[in-house]
């Protein structure tokens, strides 16, 4: 069973608890695991657009102004993590043109169904404009050099122990610039700090970055942080100069190999594999562990 633990960790839900510090204890694990991650992220589908307070609050603001100029050079944004899209959203209003393709990329389902819904009545034409598909962080489904600029807006942060990992993802698809606004375990205080190891929060993103192969242009502190204890800094990161992928209709790629997918019968397939991807509600689920192995998927037709 994929989710062993999903019944326990819809009670600890219910039961207002903390569901990562749960599946860890259930799992025997000190770290985030991808599954820990995507079941608590998915048990609160909904709860970031409930919660949210319009594109101009000073969060969006002040990420908008270091984001702004990073993507005015670049045509396709790609949002890692992007959860129910509120953030994306506001970049809309403060960083993003109409000529800038757009894509969000979520481990979980359900957030990006509740994104998809949202932004429908929010901005139909932005909507349109954003491709979503679940995908896993530490196996992005991009191809190389895909992405000119990827950003991050606390999606890094509940993966403690994977930094370099997620790292190595990110930097494979982006062909130019790495903006994360993400904690900082190092310029935390105490109680900051001690907040991030119970949550199993991400530490060292500088010396990641660096053995990751990435250049840390700068790492700005946003001045008015939403939560005292976990203040969000912008890792702005420049990638060594570097050949964009060859212009085609889409960047996705296979997760399992890479290779390009093509839109057949309600599905995404890698013919090069004989793989194929399913999308529900049309939202692609490019996760290695969604792929359905149908070596004769047109054979007999």
């Amino acid at each position: 069973m994929k989710h062993p633990h999903i019944i326990e960790a819809v009670k600890a839900y219910r039961e207002g608890r903390n569901i990562s510090e749960r599946l860890r204890e259930l799992l025997g694990v000190e770290t985030n695991t991808p599954e820990i991650i995507e079941i608590a992220y998915d048990l609160q589908a909904g709860s970031y657009i409930e919660n949210f307070t319009g594109p101009n609050a000073l969060y969006y603001r002040q990420i908008g102004e270091i984001l702004a100029p990073l993507v005015a050079g670049g045509q396709t944004i790609l949002d890692v993590g992007t959860g129910e899209c509120t953030t994306l959203y506001s970049m809309s209003r403060h960083a993003f043109s109409t000529d800038h393709q757009l894509y969000g990329c979520d481990i979980s389902w359900s957030r990006l169904r509740a994104a998809r819904t949202w932004l429908d009545r929010q901005d139909a034409a932005l909507s349109s404009r954003v491709k979503l598909a679940v995908g896993d962080m530490m196996a992005l489904p991009f191809q190389d050099k895909s992405i000119d600029v990827v950003w991050t807006s606390h999606a890094l942060e509940p993966n403690g122990g994977r930094e370099r990992e997620a790292l190595r993802e990110i930097f494979r698809v982006t062909r130019k610039t790495v903006c994360l606004f993400e904690p900082s375990y190092e310029d935390n205080s105490p109680e900051g700090r001690a907040r991030m190891d119970k949550h199993g929060y991400i530490r060292g993103l500088p010396e990641a970055i660096a053995d990751c192969g990435g250049a840390l242009r700068e790492k700005i502190r946003l001045p008015n942080p939403t939560v005292a204890l976990n203040p969000t800094y912008a890792f702005v990161i420049e990638l060594p100069a570097t050949e964009a992928a060859e212009a085609g209709s889409s960047p996705f790629a296979c997760p399992n190999t890479g290779g390009v997918l093509e839109y057949k019968d309600g599905f995404l397939a890698c013919a090069a594999a004989g793989l194929v991807y399913p999308i529900l509600k049309g939202i692609p689920v490019l996760r290695a562990d969604a792929a359905i192995l149908a070596t004769s998927f047109d054979r007999f037709d």
